[in-house]
């Protein structure tokens, strides 16, 4: 996610979220779980938002030792019925994890759904994980293993953009933060 702000004669302002780090802290959380097949729910292709966050787990897999199997990765969009397709799939397939990360909380709740139609237990069996930290992720039973972005402090960093010197541009990368919760467990 990043905001712009136009002024006139130059490019902009960028307010832009930390996503490749905020899905290697999430990636790696699931690592130390002990969890070495993760299947990966992407957002939709060509926007910076999916391909920082897919990078993040790519990266975080790699400075752990595991190998990232690309059988694992659907592309999908940021719906809840994405993640329940992709699980669907994944399923169908015969793909083996033991763990989800999805490119949002709307996918994770997708995918929470179809595992338990399939039969499977969150966390017992597959543990499951999101981003943005959405209402959604509390609305979620088990309630969701997340990374939360900061939105008040993005409002805020903008804002201070907008009223700043007009001089020079700037780039502000906003971190994010891991946020444990129930749906997330040790590896079986």
């Amino acid at each position: 996610m990043r905001a712009a702000l136009p002024r006139a004669g130059r490019a902009g302002d960028v307010v832009e979220i930390d996503n490749g780090g905020g899905s290697a802290a999430i990636t790696r959380h699931l690592v130390q779980l002990g969890h070495r097949r993760i299947a990966y729910i992407t957002g939709p292709d060509g926007r910076t938002t999916t391909t920082s966050r897919l990078a993040g787990f790519r990266q975080a897999l790699a400075d752990s030792g595991v190998a990232a199997d690309e059988n694992l990765v659907v592309h999908g969009d940021f719906s809840r019925q994405a993640g329940r397709e992709a699980v669907e799939q994944l399923l169908a397939a015969g793909r083996e994890f033991t763990a989800v990360l999805a490119a949002n909380d709307l996918v994770a709740a997708g995918a929470v759904s179809a595992l338990r139609a399939a039969g499977r237990r969150v966390p017992e069996d597959v543990s499951v994980a999101g981003y943005d930290d959405l209402p959604t992720a509390m609305d979620v039973w088990p309630n969701l293993t997340t990374v939360h972005v900061p939105l008040e402090e993005i409002g805020r960093k903008a804002v201070e953009l907008a009223f700043g010197p007009a001089d020079t541009q700037t780039v502000v990368t906003v971190p994010t933060e891991l946020v444990v919760r129930e749906s997330t467990a040790a590896a079986r």
